[in-house]
Protein backbone atom coordinates (compact mmCIF):
# COMPACT_ATOMS: atom_id res chain seq x y z
CA UNK A 1 0.00 0.00 0.00
CA UNK A 2 0.48 3.68 -0.49
CA UNK A 3 3.14 4.92 2.84
CA UNK A 4 1.21 6.08 5.70
CA UNK A 5 -0.38 9.98 6.32
CA UNK A 6 1.99 12.41 8.10
CA UNK A 7 -0.15 15.42 8.69
CA UNK A 8 1.60 18.78 7.80
CA UNK A 9 2.29 20.67 10.62
CA UNK A 10 0.06 23.80 9.46
CA UNK A 11 -3.43 21.42 9.63
CA UNK A 12 -2.62 20.49 13.55
CA UNK A 13 -5.64 20.70 15.31
CA UNK A 14 -5.34 23.34 18.52
CA UNK A 15 -4.63 21.53 21.81
CA UNK A 16 -7.56 23.74 23.32
CA UNK A 17 -9.79 22.19 20.77
CA UNK A 18 -9.34 18.71 21.84
CA UNK A 19 -9.53 19.66 25.58
CA UNK A 20 -12.95 21.11 24.36
CA UNK A 21 -14.08 17.57 22.71
CA UNK A 22 -12.77 15.60 25.88
CA UNK A 23 -14.30 17.67 28.29
CA UNK A 24 -17.59 17.80 25.85
CA UNK A 25 -17.80 13.48 25.69
CA UNK A 26 -17.02 13.38 30.00
CA UNK A 27 -20.06 15.67 30.56
CA UNK A 28 -22.48 13.53 28.05
CA UNK A 29 -21.06 10.82 29.59
CA UNK A 30 -21.85 12.10 33.59
CA UNK A 31 -25.34 12.76 32.78
CA UNK A 32 -26.36 9.56 30.90
CA UNK A 33 -24.67 8.11 34.31
CA UNK A 34 -26.60 9.98 36.14
CA UNK A 35 -30.33 9.41 34.04
CA UNK A 36 -29.29 5.87 34.16
CA UNK A 37 -28.77 5.80 38.18
CA UNK A 38 -32.20 7.73 39.10
CA UNK A 39 -34.01 6.35 36.09
CA UNK A 40 -37.28 4.21 37.98
CA UNK A 41 -40.08 2.97 36.79
CA UNK A 42 -42.62 1.85 39.82
CA UNK A 43 -45.74 -0.64 38.91
CA UNK A 44 -48.69 -2.32 41.40
CA UNK A 45 -49.19 -6.00 40.80
CA UNK A 46 -52.43 -7.65 41.12
CA UNK A 47 -52.07 -7.78 45.28
CA UNK A 48 -50.99 -3.98 45.57
CA UNK A 49 -47.45 -4.74 45.65
CA UNK A 50 -45.63 -2.00 44.37
CA UNK A 51 -42.50 -3.14 42.27
CA UNK A 52 -39.75 -1.07 41.36
CA UNK A 53 -37.56 -1.21 37.92
CA UNK A 54 -33.96 -0.20 37.59
CA UNK A 55 -31.41 -0.51 35.35
CA UNK A 56 -29.46 -3.39 36.38
CA UNK A 57 -33.02 -5.06 35.87
CA UNK A 58 -31.84 -5.42 31.79
CA UNK A 59 -29.08 -6.98 30.55
CA UNK A 60 -28.70 -3.85 27.97
CA UNK A 61 -28.84 -1.27 30.54
CA UNK A 62 -26.06 -2.89 32.81
CA UNK A 63 -24.01 -2.94 29.67
CA UNK A 64 -24.89 0.34 28.65
CA UNK A 65 -23.54 1.26 32.40
CA UNK A 66 -20.30 -0.53 32.08
CA UNK A 67 -19.54 2.10 28.83
CA UNK A 68 -20.22 4.83 30.44
CA UNK A 69 -18.10 4.43 33.44
CA UNK A 70 -15.35 2.75 31.73
CA UNK A 71 -15.94 5.51 29.29
CA UNK A 72 -15.70 8.38 31.96
CA UNK A 73 -12.47 6.64 33.63
CA UNK A 74 -10.67 7.03 30.15
CA UNK A 75 -11.93 10.60 29.05
CA UNK A 76 -10.75 11.66 33.06
CA UNK A 77 -7.43 10.50 32.44
CA UNK A 78 -7.31 11.86 29.08
CA UNK A 79 -8.79 15.32 29.43
CA UNK A 80 -5.57 15.19 32.36
CA UNK A 81 -3.44 15.04 29.64
CA UNK A 82 -5.05 17.56 27.19
CA UNK A 83 -4.71 19.84 30.10
CA UNK A 84 -1.28 19.39 30.84
CA UNK A 85 -0.68 19.79 26.56
CA UNK A 86 -2.16 22.86 26.78
CA UNK A 87 -0.70 24.18 29.64
CA UNK A 88 3.06 23.53 28.88
CA UNK A 89 3.12 22.96 25.34
CA UNK A 90 4.18 19.44 25.72
CA UNK A 91 2.41 16.39 25.33
CA UNK A 92 2.92 13.87 28.18
CA UNK A 93 4.64 10.79 27.53
CA UNK A 94 5.73 12.46 23.77
CA UNK A 95 5.22 11.74 20.30
CA UNK A 96 4.83 8.26 20.92
CA UNK A 97 1.83 8.81 23.37
CA UNK A 98 0.00 9.61 19.83
CA UNK A 99 -0.45 5.87 19.30
CA UNK A 100 -2.24 5.42 23.01
CA UNK A 101 -4.81 8.52 22.10
CA UNK A 102 -5.27 6.62 18.44
CA UNK A 103 -6.28 3.05 19.52
CA UNK A 104 -7.40 4.52 23.22
CA UNK A 105 -9.78 6.34 21.31
CA UNK A 106 -10.94 3.93 18.79
CA UNK A 107 -11.94 1.52 21.14
CA UNK A 108 -13.55 3.43 23.55
CA UNK A 109 -15.78 4.80 20.68
CA UNK A 110 -16.59 1.28 19.23
CA UNK A 111 -17.51 0.73 23.09
CA UNK A 112 -19.79 3.40 23.44
CA UNK A 113 -21.60 2.56 20.71
CA UNK A 114 -22.19 -0.56 21.21
CA UNK A 115 -23.57 0.12 24.56
CA UNK A 116 -26.10 2.62 23.37
CA UNK A 117 -27.02 0.52 20.68
CA UNK A 118 -27.64 -2.13 23.07
CA UNK A 119 -29.76 -0.19 25.18
CA UNK A 120 -31.48 1.31 21.76
CA UNK A 121 -33.42 -1.95 21.54
CA UNK A 122 -35.40 -2.10 24.80
CA UNK A 123 -36.28 1.43 25.52
CA UNK A 124 -40.15 1.83 25.19
CA UNK A 125 -39.35 5.58 23.73
CA UNK A 126 -40.12 7.73 26.66
CA UNK A 127 -38.03 10.95 26.71
CA UNK A 128 -36.15 10.26 29.61
CA UNK A 129 -35.16 6.77 28.62
CA UNK A 130 -34.58 7.87 24.80
CA UNK A 131 -31.98 10.37 26.17
CA UNK A 132 -29.70 7.31 27.82
CA UNK A 133 -28.29 5.92 24.91
CA UNK A 134 -28.60 9.18 22.93
CA UNK A 135 -26.03 10.82 25.78
CA UNK A 136 -23.65 8.21 25.07
CA UNK A 137 -23.83 8.09 21.52
CA UNK A 138 -22.57 11.73 21.30
CA UNK A 139 -20.07 10.57 23.21
CA UNK A 140 -18.82 8.41 20.39
CA UNK A 141 -19.52 10.61 18.13
CA UNK A 142 -17.09 13.44 19.86
CA UNK A 143 -14.22 10.44 20.47
CA UNK A 144 -14.43 9.75 16.78
CA UNK A 145 -14.14 13.27 16.04
CA UNK A 146 -11.24 13.95 18.21
CA UNK A 147 -9.81 10.69 16.76
CA UNK A 148 -10.34 12.10 13.10
CA UNK A 149 -8.48 15.24 14.18
CA UNK A 150 -5.56 13.87 15.64
CA UNK A 151 -4.35 10.48 13.86
CA UNK A 152 -0.82 9.98 15.00
CA UNK A 153 2.12 9.88 13.71
CA UNK A 154 3.31 7.09 11.81
CA UNK A 155 6.90 6.42 10.42
CA UNK A 156 7.58 6.41 6.90
CA UNK A 157 8.83 2.79 6.71
CA UNK A 158 5.24 1.21 7.65
CA UNK A 159 3.57 -0.21 4.45
CA UNK A 160 0.75 -2.54 4.46
CA UNK A 161 0.97 -4.93 1.72
CA UNK A 162 -2.03 -4.49 -0.59
CA UNK A 163 -2.57 -8.23 -0.52
CA UNK A 164 -3.01 -8.02 3.41
CA UNK A 165 -5.39 -5.54 3.02
CA UNK A 166 -7.56 -8.05 0.14
CA UNK A 167 -7.55 -10.67 2.62
CA UNK A 168 -9.25 -8.39 5.16
CA UNK A 169 -11.37 -7.79 3.13
CA UNK A 170 -12.37 -11.12 1.90
CA UNK A 171 -12.78 -12.42 5.64
CA UNK A 172 -14.88 -9.72 6.53
CA UNK A 173 -17.25 -10.73 3.53
CA UNK A 174 -17.02 -14.71 4.60
CA UNK A 175 -18.13 -13.82 8.02
CA UNK A 176 -20.96 -11.53 6.71
CA UNK A 177 -22.73 -13.35 3.90
CA UNK A 178 -22.52 -16.56 6.43
CA UNK A 179 -24.30 -13.94 9.04
CA UNK A 180 -26.82 -12.95 6.68
CA UNK A 181 -27.70 -16.59 5.70
CA UNK A 182 -27.91 -17.71 9.47
CA UNK A 183 -29.99 -14.64 10.39
CA UNK A 184 -32.28 -14.87 6.81
CA UNK A 185 -33.12 -18.40 7.39
CA UNK A 186 -33.53 -18.10 11.47
CA UNK A 187 -37.41 -17.89 12.32
CA UNK A 188 -39.78 -19.28 15.37
CA UNK A 189 -43.08 -20.13 14.98
CA UNK A 190 -45.45 -19.37 17.80
CA UNK A 191 -49.07 -20.91 17.98
CA UNK A 192 -51.22 -18.45 19.53
CA UNK A 193 -55.29 -19.49 19.27
CA UNK A 194 -54.63 -21.47 16.68
CA UNK A 195 -52.80 -18.62 15.02
CA UNK A 196 -49.18 -19.12 13.94
CA UNK A 197 -46.94 -16.21 14.42
CA UNK A 198 -43.59 -15.85 13.26
CA UNK A 199 -40.71 -14.17 14.58
CA UNK A 200 -37.82 -13.20 12.81
CA UNK A 201 -34.76 -11.15 13.69
CA UNK A 202 -34.55 -7.47 14.29
CA UNK A 203 -34.48 -5.47 10.82
CA UNK A 204 -31.87 -3.20 12.04
CA UNK A 205 -28.98 -6.00 12.22
CA UNK A 206 -30.09 -7.31 9.04
CA UNK A 207 -29.47 -4.07 7.15
CA UNK A 208 -26.42 -2.94 9.00
CA UNK A 209 -24.85 -6.50 7.24
CA UNK A 210 -26.48 -6.08 4.37
CA UNK A 211 -25.32 -2.67 3.81
CA UNK A 212 -21.73 -4.04 4.96
CA UNK A 213 -21.95 -6.49 2.85
CA UNK A 214 -22.32 -4.63 -0.58
CA UNK A 215 -19.71 -2.00 0.48
CA UNK A 216 -17.05 -4.69 1.44
CA UNK A 217 -17.69 -6.30 -2.03
CA UNK A 218 -17.03 -2.94 -3.71
CA UNK A 219 -13.58 -2.40 -1.74
CA UNK A 220 -13.01 -6.20 -2.64
CA UNK A 221 -12.87 -5.03 -6.15
CA UNK A 222 -11.23 -2.17 -5.21
CA UNK A 223 -8.27 -4.37 -3.67
CA UNK A 224 -8.35 -6.93 -6.46
CA UNK A 225 -7.61 -4.41 -9.19
CA UNK A 226 -4.89 -2.96 -7.18
CA UNK A 227 -3.03 -6.22 -6.06
CA UNK A 228 -3.47 -7.47 -9.76
CA UNK A 229 -2.69 -4.09 -10.97
CA UNK A 230 -0.37 -2.15 -8.44
CA UNK A 231 -2.41 1.19 -9.41
CA UNK A 232 -4.86 2.32 -6.91
CA UNK A 233 -8.43 2.82 -9.04
CA UNK A 234 -9.19 6.31 -9.06
CA UNK A 235 -5.73 7.43 -7.45
CA UNK A 236 -4.72 8.80 -3.92
CA UNK A 237 -8.02 10.53 -3.88
CA UNK A 238 -9.71 7.28 -3.32
CA UNK A 239 -8.01 6.70 -0.02
CA UNK A 240 -10.46 9.16 1.63
CA UNK A 241 -13.41 7.09 0.44
CA UNK A 242 -11.02 4.15 2.42
CA UNK A 243 -10.80 6.17 5.61
CA UNK A 244 -14.39 7.33 6.27
CA UNK A 245 -16.58 4.90 4.44
CA UNK A 246 -14.52 1.78 6.56
CA UNK A 247 -14.52 3.83 9.45
CA UNK A 248 -18.70 3.90 9.34
CA UNK A 249 -19.25 0.93 7.90
CA UNK A 250 -17.02 -0.48 10.89
CA UNK A 251 -19.39 1.22 13.43
CA UNK A 252 -22.76 -0.05 11.39
CA UNK A 253 -21.70 -3.42 12.24
CA UNK A 254 -20.56 -2.95 15.80
CA UNK A 255 -23.58 -1.45 16.15
CA UNK A 256 -25.33 -3.60 14.20
CA UNK A 257 -24.31 -6.46 16.41
CA UNK A 258 -24.67 -5.09 19.94
CA UNK A 259 -28.50 -4.69 19.32
CA UNK A 260 -28.75 -8.14 17.91
CA UNK A 261 -27.22 -9.09 21.26
CA UNK A 262 -29.17 -6.77 23.44
CA UNK A 263 -32.36 -7.82 21.85
CA UNK A 264 -31.63 -11.55 22.07
CA UNK A 265 -30.26 -11.53 25.87
CA UNK A 266 -33.52 -9.80 27.26
CA UNK A 267 -36.09 -11.60 24.84
CA UNK A 268 -34.41 -15.05 26.38
CA UNK A 269 -35.18 -13.60 29.95
CA UNK A 270 -38.61 -12.77 29.14
CA UNK A 271 -40.03 -15.77 27.14
CA UNK A 272 -39.97 -19.62 27.54
CA UNK A 273 -37.60 -21.85 26.95
CA UNK A 274 -39.51 -22.92 23.69
CA UNK A 275 -37.28 -19.93 22.16
CA UNK A 276 -33.60 -21.13 23.08
CA UNK A 277 -33.23 -22.08 19.80
CA UNK A 278 -33.99 -19.19 17.74
CA UNK A 279 -32.27 -17.10 20.31
CA UNK A 280 -28.93 -19.25 20.27
CA UNK A 281 -29.34 -19.33 16.02
CA UNK A 282 -29.66 -15.29 16.74
CA UNK A 283 -26.51 -15.12 18.85
CA UNK A 284 -24.50 -17.28 16.61
CA UNK A 285 -25.30 -14.85 13.68
CA UNK A 286 -24.67 -11.76 15.71
CA UNK A 287 -21.55 -13.36 16.40
CA UNK A 288 -20.63 -13.70 13.09
CA UNK A 289 -21.04 -9.82 12.04
CA UNK A 290 -19.11 -9.61 15.33
CA UNK A 291 -16.15 -11.42 13.29
CA UNK A 292 -16.99 -9.13 10.63
CA UNK A 293 -16.56 -6.16 12.56
CA UNK A 294 -13.44 -7.19 13.81
CA UNK A 295 -11.60 -7.53 10.40
CA UNK A 296 -13.74 -3.94 9.02
CA UNK A 297 -11.97 -2.20 11.99
CA UNK A 298 -8.35 -4.01 10.83
CA UNK A 299 -9.25 -1.87 7.20
CA UNK A 300 -10.41 0.83 8.97
CA UNK A 301 -7.09 0.88 10.88
CA UNK A 302 -5.36 -0.19 7.57
CA UNK A 303 -6.96 2.81 5.53
CA UNK A 304 -5.66 5.37 8.11
CA UNK A 305 -2.02 4.10 7.37
CA UNK A 306 -2.63 4.75 3.67
CA UNK A 307 -3.91 8.25 3.49
CA UNK A 308 -1.47 9.79 1.16
CA UNK A 309 0.79 12.57 2.61
CA UNK A 310 -0.16 15.83 2.17
CA UNK A 311 3.06 17.46 3.03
Amino acid sequence: MAQPSLPPITSTIPPFVGLIVRILTFICLLISLIIIATNTEKSIDEDGNVDKTKFNDFYAYRYLISTVVIGMAYTLLQSAFSIFFVTTGNRFGGEGFCLFDFYGDKFISYFLATGAAASFVIINFSTLQMLQPVFVLLDSFFLLFHLEMAPPPLPSTTIVPPFVSLIVRVATLIFLLISLIVIATNTHTTSLNFINIKTKSTNFYAYSVVIGMAYTLLQTAFSIFFVTTGNRLGGEGLCLLDFYGDKFISYFLATGAAASFGMTEELRRLTNSDMDKFLNTSNAAASLCLFGFFFSAASSIFSSYNLPKRA
